[in-house]
């Protein structure tokens, strides 16, 4: 059954970094969004249930790594020259790679608030994702089968329309 995020539970708005911390990215896939698949720690609950082996976060919405700011001058210091029209998407692959690539890239908190989900992992690197959507959904968080296919009556949250939906089976 599928709930609404509570921001007044703090339940509710731990949900995203019980599931998550531990968690070690494991790939990520590019085409048109970025998709992280990351392996969890199953020996984690969330509401007396363990969480998946594998979840993939698909990110349609506006993301940075770190500070804003700072990514916005990494940004142009590394894409100066070029004219690309989407400028972010070569440094954010890059630095997805460099994250994957450097070891064991661990997420060890997440913080989700009523304007975004920011991801900290253990090599002092976070992700952050606005939760005001450019299309339908800003991000989507679904677990994975054995055969790395989302299905939709498992685990999953979901930020659309900036309201923020789960659901943990039963």
């Amino acid at each position: 059954m599928e709930h609404k995020i509570d921001f007044d539970n703090p339940g509710d708005k731990n949900l995203i970094n019980d599931l998550l911390v531990g968690a070690s990215l494991d790939e990520f896939i590019f085409n048109t969004i970025f998709k992280l698949v990351f392996c969890c720690d199953t020996k984690r609950k969330v509401s007396d249930k363990n969480v998946p082996p594998r979840v993939s976060l698909s990110i349609l919405g506006d993301w940075w790594f770190g500070d804003k700011d700072e990514w916005n001058k990494t940004v142009e210091k590394l894409t100066e020259g070029y004219n690309y029209v989407e400028p972010d998407e070569p440094v954010l692959a890059y630095k997805l790679a460099a994250l994957r690539w450097n070891g064991d890239a661990t997420i060890t908190s997440v913080k989700l608030t009523e304007k975004e989900l920011k991801i900290i992992f253990n090599y002092d690197d976070s992700i952050t994702i606005l939760n005001n959507a450019v299309e339908d959904s800003s991000w989507e968080i679904w677990e994975m089968s054995n055969n790395c296919i989302e299905d939709y009556k498992y685990w999953y949250v979901i930020c659309e329309d900036g309201e923020i939906f789960y659901n943990i089976p039963l």
